[in-house]
């Protein structure tokens, strides 16, 4: 019975609501089916955000191209805190299985009864090498620059910079940044035609 009246009120509603915008619609002198047709873009042009997308996904595409799946897992995370920003991680496999399975240890041990402070910590994977991407400063829907943190900045710069790319993006040039680890900072060329 209260479903039929809550269905009766909504009727009765709406009901009203059309009235109202037909007496407005007679007043301002409106057709009767207002439509707003929003231009469509063009097939071939491509919000700032998805190129960027697409800049992204290619690049972790190529990424995952140079790594044995057995050694590695690369996933990626979106950080809303920076507007077009995205990060790929690169883990070892069996350190993520290691995580897992002491991780379950550990909550089956909590379950059990034991105190926190009795039981050791699970382990937990590091990142072997993240890369977070940003978008350029002028043409902000095409990726910019990228951050290479991990093992080896001083390497990694120096063969970045006598390729002249990094995974199949041109670099314009690469350099050794000191933030609360020495990470390396690549700056991309872009065809701006």
């Amino acid at each position: 019975m209260k479903q039929s009246k809550i269905s009766i009120r909504a009727i009765e509603s709406m009901a009203r609501r059309a009235a109202k915008e037909a007496e407005v619609r007679k007043t301002l002198q409106l057709p009767k089916q207002s439509k707003v047709f929003k231009k469509q873009p063009h097939k071939s042009h491509k919000s700032h955000k998805s190129v960027f997308e697409a800049q992204v996904k290619a690049f972790r595409k190529a990424l995952a191209s140079t790594m044995s799946a057995e050694a590695y897992v690369i996933l990626s995370d979106n950080d809303s805190r920076i507007a077009g920003k995205a990060t790929i991680k690169v883990y070892k496999v069996a350190d993520l299985e290691r995580q897992q399975v002491e991780l379950e240890e550990y909550n089956a041990q909590l379950a059990s009864g034991r105190d926190k402070s009795e039981i050791p910590k699970p382990f937990r994977a590091q990142v072997v090498v993240m890369y977070v991407l940003y978008p350029d400063t002028i043409a902000q829907d095409r990726l910019g620059s990228i951050a290479v943190y991990g093992d080896g900045a001083s390497n990694r710069c120096a063969a970045i910079n006598k390729s002249g790319a990094i995974f199949g993006f041109p670099v314009r040039y690469a350099k050794i940044e000191i933030g609360r680890r020495p990470f390396v900072d690549v700056y991309l060329k872009q065809n701006r035609a």
